[in-house]
């Protein structure tokens, strides 16, 4: 909606928790990777190359989040 008003937005794509556990990056880093439907910065995390690795354990993710680039400020 935003871009289509001009408004510059970061790029990203929805990942699939499968994706997520695989350790591949999602994208350049870094990447921030947050719930699909989260309003909020819980469950909101900084991705970059000396970032952990989710696991079964860690990933709080059920079926897919957002993994959009990191834009400073």
């Amino acid at each position: 909606m935003f871009k289509e008003f001009g408004l510059d937005c970061a790029q990203g794509k929805v990942a699939t928790r499968e994706e997520i556990l695989s350790g591949v990056a999602l994208l350049n880093y870094p990447y921030v990777l947050k719930e699909e439907d989260g309003g909020s910065s819980l469950n909101t995390f900084l991705i970059n190359e000396d970032s952990i690795k989710f696991n079964e354990a860690t990933c709080h993710f059920e079926t897919v989040a957002l993994a959009e680039e990191y834009i400073p400020g």
